[in-house]
Formats: structure tokens, C-alpha cells, sequence
């Protein structure tokens, strides 16, 4: 209530009313207190006061609190126009979701066409490997004696050897 006294809003501008029924309530407590101890002797009667005041300071709050809005709300007229606020709020509210919406949905075709790209050259990548791969696999199957020739043996002389035609990662660095 302290907080929302200086808004000019009528509709949300209740101080006045949340102090009343503060004040009432404290009232009904200043009352209630003391006739209880006094009652204290007799237990029926002081729990029939003490809830009969708990029940009349909760209707006392809420009249307080509601009745004066919906008597605006009645004289008026005003429930319409909050009404027609909320829809116009909610179709302004509904085109910037459907902006965002549309600016999502393009920004998501152009990171599809990115991935789109990036996979295709991911599969040409895969693909050279692959042919390069085989091209290597050819190649010693088509020479095996250069291969096992190419091996350090003690028997053969380094002259007698013939030089190997590229390097193999298999094969020893030094002969």
C-alpha cells in the first residue's frame, strides 16, 4: 500500500483501503484480546467471541478492499473497456511473438543451409580421404617384392637395394 500510493492508476491505487482494513483489524484485535482474558472462565463463550471476531475482520477486509472497486467497475462500465485493452493488448502482444517467430524461422533455414554446406564438404572431405586411402592400397598391392624388398635384411648389400619410390610410414626411416 505505501508503495502504490503515489500511482495515479485508480484501478491499482488501494492504499486507502489496504489502511482501512488494517486499522480494522487491529481494532478488532484490541477489542477481542481483552474480552477473552475476561471470558477465560468460560471457554465456550470466549472461543465463540475470539472466531465470531476472526470471521468478522476477514468480511470486514474484503468489503473494504473489493466492494469500492466493483462499484467503479458497475457504474462505470469499465469491465468492457478492460476487455477490449486486453485484446488489444493481446494482439500487439501476438504480433511481436509472430515477428519473433518469423525471425526465428529465417535465422533457423539459414543455419540449415550452413549445416546443409558444412556437411557436404565434410562427405567430398571423406570421399578424397577414401580415394586416397585406396590409391595407397593399389599401390602396395601392386608392388609386393618393392615392398618386401625395402625391409632392412643383413643379407642384401645397400647397392643391390632398389630406392624406395616414396615414403612409407610402415617401413623403417634408416637402412
Amino acid at each position: 500500500a505505501y508503495e502504490t500510493k503515489s500511482v495515479s492508476t485508480e484501478k491499482i491505487n488501494d492504499h486507502r483501503a489496504v489502511g482501512m482494513a488494517i486499522y480494522n483489524v487491529a481494532v478488532l484485535c484490541l477489542i477481542t484480546a481483552p474480552v477473552t482474558m475476561i471470558l477465560s472462565s468460560q471457554q465456550d463463550a470466549a472461543f465463540a467471541f475470539a472466531s465470531l471476531a476472526v470471521v468478522f475482520s476477514s468480511y470486514i477486509t474484503l468489503v473494504v478492499l473489493f466492494v469500492p472497486k466493483m462499484r467503479r467497475l458497475i457504474t462505470r462500465g469499465e469491465w468492457q473497456s478492460e476487455q477490449q485493452d486486453t485484446m488489444k493488448t493481446g494482439s500487439s502482444t501476438n504480433n511481436n511473438e509472430e515477428e519473433k517467430s518469423r525471425l526465428l524461422e529465417k535465422e533457423n533455414r539459414e543455419l540449415e543451409k550452413i549445416i546443409a554446406e558444412k556437411e557436404e564438404r565434410v562427405s567430398e572431405l571423406r570421399q578424397q580421404l577414401q580415394d586416397r586411402q585406396q590409391l595407397r592400397s593399389r599401390r602396395r598391392s601392386s608392388n609386393p617384392s618393392r615392398e618386401a624388398d625395402n625391409h632392412f635384411s643383413p643379407g642384401l648389400s645397400a647397392a643391390t637395394a632398389p630406392p624406395a619410390p616414396f615414403y612409407q610410414p610402415n617401413l623403417p626411416l634408416v637402412r
